[in-house]
């Protein structure tokens, strides 16, 4: 992986660690999608993998266990 890649991945779990409802973690992808873009061009399993920690923090807070 590029390291501008462990980057940007390790700052949105930072970020998706910090986010305290669903409409942050939807937020993070909203204001982000450029780089989210970018990422599934270049690195498309590092996107896929991103995109489950996502969905997983996202059910989180639909099930109301965070």
């Amino acid at each position: 992986m590029v390291v501008w890649l462990n980057l940007v991945v390790e700052a949105f779990r930072i970020a998706l660690s910090q986010a305290q409802s669903e409409r942050d973690v939807l937020d993070i992808f909203k204001f982000n999608k450029n780089i989210f873009d970018r990422l599934e061009k270049d690195a498309p399993d590092d996107f896929a993998i991103l995109m489950a920690d996502f969905k997983a923090a996202r059910e989180t807070f639909k099930k109301g266990t965070a």
